[in-house]
């Protein structure tokens, strides 16, 4: 199948929301926190599209667990407003069919909303929901040359499209106060600290600049064969996309950039905003 092609049908067929327990908890980095999740309901959850985006449903604070919607033929059916769930977007680190777990990467960050409260509490045994996964399949189309570009929050994406060995060169800038480990080797690997910098606007200018001259001194130009993923932080994203945009005539297809979040909003505030950065075509 020509992977530039994208339909329906390579896509997951849409199931209902699930209920899953927490099983343990890890600390692969000391800005992640690892939660693996089993549950009866998880069973029949896609194993090939690591990375790809699912809705975490978390409970409202008079819940003991979350009040999930059903799935009607035009779409979710919600609950009443007090008893919605609070949701919120992650990525599927890993899930073992085997093993029926799923694995997510949470973001340890100093922003307290409602998903990271019930982060800092969150123990064996523990119910939310889950929904998905969706986005593009890939998450990333196949080039010789692979950007991938986050923070902390795009790392769980980045990891599963790092974990399998590669004949392509992959180039990764990330963001984050501690070193990365792959698993894979990887062409380049650049890590920018936000404590090393004023502001994020600084960090990403200088990120933006090391991008192009990693890009220039390497020979790689708008004829050259380069796709690239993006994500995290909104005005991280939009200055990346934009510029492999304008300067490499990078196509969607080619440049998958999605706006995770945004400094100084929660996410209901972002969501619309989100959606339409998403949505724009290019």
């Amino acid at each position: 199948m020509n992977s530039d092609i994208k339909t329906a049908s390579i896509l997951p067929k849409r199931s209902a929301p699930r209920m899953i327990e927490v099983l343990r908890i890890e600390k692969p980095h000391p800005e992640i926190k690892r939660v693996v999740f089993s549950g009866e309901a998880l069973f029949g959850f896609p194993s090939d599209m690591n990375g790809s985006h699912i809705k975490l449903f978390f409970p409202k604070k008079h819940q003991v667990e979350p009040q999930l919607p059903t799935l009607g033929e035009a779409g979710p059916i919600w609950p009443s407003a007090i008893d919605r769930p609070i949701t919120r977007t992650y990525s599927v680190r890993y899930y073992d069919p085997l093993q029926n777990q799923l694995t997510v990467d949470f973001a340890c960050h100093g922003h307290q909303g409602p998903a990271q409260h019930w982060l800092n509490q969150a123990k064996k045994g523990q119910r939310i929901g889950v929904a998905g996964p969706g986005g593009p399949n890939p998450l990333i189309h196949d080039a010789k040359n692979q950007i991938f570009i986050g923070d902390t929050s795009a790392l769980a994406a980045v990891w599963a499209l790092l974990e399998t060995p590669s004949p392509h060169k992959r180039h990764v800038f990330l963001v984050a106060d501690h070193p990365v480990g792959f698993d894979q080797p990887l062409h380049c690997l650049q890590l920018f600290k936000p404590k090393d910098y004023p502001t994020f606007t600084a960090l990403y200018e200088h990120l933006l600049a090391q991008l192009r001259q990693h890009l220039m001194l390497n020979g790689i130009t708008q004829d050259s064969d380069l796709s690239a993923f993006v994500a995290g932080e909104n005005e991280l994203v939009l200055s990346i996309r934009d510029y492999l945009k304008r300067d490499y005539k990078l196509i969607k297809k080619r440049l998958y950039a999605i706006p995770y979040w945004r400094l100084g909003d929660d996410e209901e505030s972002y969501h619309q905003t989100r959606h339409q950065i998403m949505d724009e075509v290019y």
